[in-house]
């Protein structure tokens, strides 16, 4: 099994403010290779999600929320379970995104 990292600038060894658990992260840096490499491999065990990831292709930031989403969307429509996360964002408000992006799953599934 496998760790997502999901940040653009950092790597797993920077980031001392949050826990995360041990294993073999892989190093993701945008919104196209999130989704890519979760197509390609199913989910992994955890998520480290950071929030400003920067523009990709468009005048439309494609960051850690927009990320969130569509996990919660491809766990809703493959009839899966969320994988566990941390937010490790430094982006206050970012953090508050991703979480609340995140909790939208648990409100699909009480309903």
């Amino acid at each position: 099994m496998y760790n997502i990292f999901l940040d653009d600038e950092r790597e797993v060894k920077d980031v001392t403010w949050v826990s995360l658990p041990p294993g073999n992260w892989v190093v993701v840096r945008n919104y196209n290779d999130f989704v890519k490499t979760i197509q390609k491999n199913g989910l992994p065990a955890n998520i480290s999600f950071d929030h400003d990831l920067g523009v990709v292709g468009s005048d439309k930031e494609m960051g850690g929320t927009e990320c969130a989403k569509w996990l919660v969307q491809y766990c809703i429509d493959n009839g899966l379970d969320l994988p566990r996360y941390t937010i490790h964002s430094k982006n206050p408000i970012g953090i508050d995104r991703i979480y609340n992006s995140l909790k939208d799953f648990d409100r699909y599934k009480n309903r």
